[in-house]
């Protein structure tokens, strides 16, 4: 993939919005909604009212989330609004559409407690090495896992390993600015 990544060509965008944007397609209404950071910097979703479907792109990924570069204190109060949004499906940006907010709750629940751990070991002064020691999420691990080994793999090496170490950088530095 990389070899022809490199030779795509770069568009800039010739709209842009801040929070919200409101498109429509014939007679569909369809919203373009910044709620804030999450799993990225720019996490935009996408609402179609009348059908009640909302689009979340990575902000929501199925079975397992992925935190490369994401921003752990802001992701939980980002899905809370997505999760007052009036929706009745709702397309993860991987995994089976859901009609209902249970994952995301979940996952709000996840990061919001791993924010808050990560914050009390700043406090405490311990090095990463020895919070991420101290750090519980095995209750989480279990719940998105569901004992399948697979699951549990890509949950400590796409969430944990890179999320952790951020929500730390969070709790030492403020929100941070980097997607690195």
């Amino acid at each position: 993939m990389l070899p022809e990544l490199s030779q795509a060509p770069t568009i800039k965008p010739s709209l842009t919005f801040q929070d919200s944007l409101t498109v429509y397609l014939g007679k569909r209404e369809v919203r373009v909604l910044f709620l804030g950071r999450g799993n990225t910097g720019g996490d935009a979703l996408v609402y179609v009212p009348d059908a009640k479907v909302l689009m979340t792109g990575d902000l929501v990924v199925h079975p397992a989330p992925y935190a490369f570069g994401s921003f752990i204190g802001e992701w939980g109060p980002t899905l809370r609004k997505a999760m007052a949004i009036d929706a009745t499906s709702i397309v993860p940006g991987h995994g089976p559409v859901m009609h209902d907010t249970t994952y995301l709750r979940l996952l709000a629940d996840l990061v919001e407690s791993m924010a808050a751990q990560a914050k009390e070991a700043a406090k405490e002064g311990l090095s990463l090495e020895d919070a991420r020691k101290k750090l519980d999420v095995q209750r989480f691990r279990e719940q998105f896992a569901h004992g399948d080994e697979k699951t549990g793999k890509a949950f400590h090496g796409f969430f944990l390993g890179p999320g952790f170490p951020r929500a730390y950088r969070e709790a030492k530095e403020g929100p941070l600015h980097d997607e690195t």
